[in-house]
């Protein structure tokens, strides 16, 4: 019989693997525009968004993305930090996208396209955010035009959730209007925002099914996929806590996201939204240093998430915290068949792209608990030993079954990936 061994990378302790020096290749994008930070100043005279000390401090927060730039100083100062930007220019962005003249965009376009096509911070060009199911031809056509020209830079699409109300995407159905923008948009990925945490600890009943029709369609259309979460309280939405990053976050990538976006790291002018990453004042605040935890987490993961294909993501529970939600568990050919002491499991099962490696990523949905992860192994194997990744630079062997055992035990939110390794 084959042996497995188990290696769980704890990502709640794997910030210090991720060096300054070293690249951040997972996509987090800081969801706004840079001029929501030009009315502060650090250095006298110089408007925080032409800072290069504001793009240094959002990379320092683990994001690879500022966010949406429309000014050249924006761009030299993400260029002078290291960090990546979406372009943001009226004549190809916002527009009626249902009556749209594509000669005249094209033109446009191309004009905008001369001054940055050789920047590589220029990731690409934002188009449109949460389009109507009506302007889906045009932009498709319009996403076309942006590749056929600029063949490395990417058009940027963020599409409604399914919570949202139905005629923004009727008269399709929601998995026909993804499909839709997978099918047109020859960019190799697209993504949606949800919203899902509540003040009253009330969690949005889509949160899972909503992964899985982005999970399910990536892979048929071989098309990547970013999810956007919310950084910022506003209405009846939280302030946001760590486990509520962490959840949402790790459930994305178990589901199979190969980007993320926070909305958003500016707060905002407006009564009532409270609580971003950066205040007001361009303060740093308790929001800022939770975000950082999770994201950096990602990042120091972000070689090997993006090189792992998803196989299958299932549940053990029946149902999102707090919610009415039903989410699928394991089918006959899952690696686990069960948790003991348990069942408010997220499991996503990958394999390495490269190696043909088996992979879990394993998220604790309860938001309030800790609980111990003891998998029930199908056709009875079983890990030979454990390797958990701590502060040190090579992971740590602990017996997977001692009795207690911290090593498996996740905060509430909290996730770990896990390397399988056969033996033979």
């Amino acid at each position: 019989m084959k042996r497995i061994v188990l290696t769980i990378l704890c990502l709640a302790l794997a910030t210090p693997f991720l060096h300054a020096d070293e690249e951040m290749l997972f996509p987090i994008l800081g969801w706004g525009v840079m001029s929501n930070a030009h009315h502060i100043e650090k250095t006298p005279g110089l408007p925080y968004d032409h800072d290069p000390e504001l793009y240094r401090e959002m990379k320092d927060c683990g994001f690879s993305i500022a966010g949406f730039a429309h000014r050249p100083e924006q761009v030299a100062a993400a260029k002078e930090a290291g960090i990546q930007v979406f372009w943001y220019a009226d004549p190809i962005c916002n527009q009626d996208w249902a009556n749209l003249d594509l000669e005249r965009f094209r033109n446009d376009f191309i004009r905008i396209n001369e001054q940055w096509k050789d920047e590589p911070t220029v990731r690409g060009y934002y188009l449109q955010d949460e389009p109507r199911a009506a302007a889906l031809d045009k932009l498709a056509a319009a996403c076309q035009i942006v590749r056929e020209i600029a063949p490395d830079k990417d058009p940027y699409v963020n599409l409604f959730s399914n919570s949202t109300q139905l005629y923004n995407y009727a008269p399709l159905s929601y998995e026909a209007y993804v499909e839709k923008v997978m099918e047109g948009n020859p960019a190799p990925n697209t993504g949606y925002d949800q919203y899902v945490f509540y003040e009253d600890n009330h969690v949005r009943e889509t949160l899972f099914s909503c992964c899985e029709v982005f999970r399910k369609l990536s892979l048929k259309h071989n098309k990547s996929w970013w999810y956007c979460g919310l950084s910022i309280a506003h209405r009846n939405y939280a302030v946001p806590t760590y486990a509520q990053f962490s959840l949402a976050t790790w459930a994305a990538i178990a589901y199979g996201a190969k980007g993320l976006a926070w909305f958003t790291y500016f707060d905002s002018n407006r009564t009532g939204w409270h609580s971003a990453p950066l205040n007001a004042y361009g303060d740093r605040t308790r929001t800022w240093y939770l975000l950082k935890q999770v994201n950096r987490g990602v990042q120091s993961q972000a070689k090997l998430l993006l090189k792992l294909r998803n196989d299958r993501t299932y549940h053990f529970g029946s149902t999102v915290p707090e919610s009415s939600e039903r989410v699928p568990g394991p089918d006959e050919d899952s690696l686990i068949s069960g948790v003991l002491n348990s069942n408010h499991w997220l499991v996503g099962e990958f394999t390495h792209e490269e190696t043909g490696d088996r992979y879990l990523i394993v998220v604790n949905k309860d938001m309030t608990h800790s609980n111990e992860f003891i998998p029930v192994w199908r056709d009875g194997k079983k890990p030979a030993k454990v390797l958990v990744g701590l502060k040190q630079l090579n992971p740590v062997e602990i017996p997977f079954n001692r009795t207690p055992n911290d090593t498996n035990i996740f905060e509430p939110g909290g996730a770990a990936v896990l390397h399988l390794i056969y033996e033979k």
